[in-house]
């Protein structure tokens, strides 16, 4: 009885964890948006992923000072092939990619478009990391793809898909390797494994911002995009990390759905734009197929 209800509180907190993670990020895009029009795509990305992976680094060394770092717990060097690809495709390429496409996709599309990173993790796990996936996700998931579709029309110049709306479509399925790739250290220090991921993925954006020659921002915007990045990505990995830890890639990936709608909230109050008719249509999709999958979640793991 007692096993049984810490792992009812454990599913618990792991779910809080998942649903703070994608709040922290979803809140990211819309912010983001803000500095673009003045800072180059890269940079952005790099300072925000730079930010949080200072965050975290000076966390990791208290913790390791205080002697709160399991020998377990470190990374190792069976580890690091996981850890590189994560890196590689979710700390380095996919940012990039979103940063890119933000510059000509609407804040409140962008994040409503990132319910596609719940598709993709879910369906990246069932086919090469053996997980199982419910009949009724499968119902969520086509919810979640109408509505992305209808999210990803431009009528302006004759109907077709968006280059913008692809590019977020494109980082979602990047993100959805990543978070199966990182679920294969997360029995690791989240910390740890977090400042690994920030900080590489920080230092890329940067080089790549230098070696193209983009514009580099003020001192108040670097100052502004490292504090946004410690909080909304260096808290977000470490809560990701430690849901994945107790309900699994998809699982964790189904709740950070709330992290798109949380995304066009602080978009709407942001930018103060009316939504538009597909937007409209496609928000009910998305919230039935979100809530299909979550429910699935809902119960305990054996």
């Amino acid at each position: 009885m007692g096993t049984e209800q810490g792992d009812q509180g454990l599913q618990r907190r792991a779910v809080i964890q998942a649903l703070l993670s994608a709040s922290f990020f979803g809140a990211t895009i819309p912010l983001s948006k803000l500095f673009l029009e003045d800072v180059g795509p890269l940079q952005v990305s790099g300072l925000l992923y730079s930010g949080g992976g200072v965050t975290l680094l000076v966390w990791t060394v208290l913790l390791f000072l205080g002697g709160k770092i399991p020998a377990d717990r470190w990374i190792r060097k069976t580890d690091l092939p996981w850890l590189s690809g994560a890196v590689l495709v979710g700390g380095v390429t996919a940012p990039v990619v979103l940063m890119i496409a933000l510059t000509v996709t609407p804040a409140a599309t962008a994040s409503l478009l990132l319910t596609t990173e719940g598709i993709a993790t879910a369906l990246l796990a069932t086919l090469f990391f053996s997980e199982q996936i419910r009949r009724p996700i499968w119902a969520g998931i086509a919810c979640i793809a109408g509505a992305n579709i209808l999210l990803s029309l431009e009528s302006e110049n004759g109907w077709g898909i968006s280059f913008g709306a692809l590019g977020v479509v494109l980082a979602c399925l990047l993100w959805g390797l990543d978070n199966n790739l990182t679920r294969r250290v997360a029995m690791r220090n989240p910390q740890m494994v977090g400042a690994v991921k920030a900080t590489v993925a920080g230092g890329s954006a940067l080089l790549l911002s230098w070696a193209v020659h983009e514009p580099s921002a003020g001192l108040l915007a670097i100052g502004a995009l490292l504090l946004m990045g410690g909080l909304c990505y260096g808290f977000s990995i470490v809560l990701f990390i430690s849901a994945v830890r107790t309900i699994g890639a998809s699982r964790t990936a189904a709740f950070f759905g709330v992290g798109p709608f949380a995304g066009a909230l602080v978009s709407f109050l942001l930018f103060q734009t009316a939504p538009t008719l597909p937007l409209l249509i496609a928000l009910p999709l998305l919230i039935t197929g979100t809530l299909l999958i979550a429910r699935v979640h809902r119960a305990p793991i054996r």
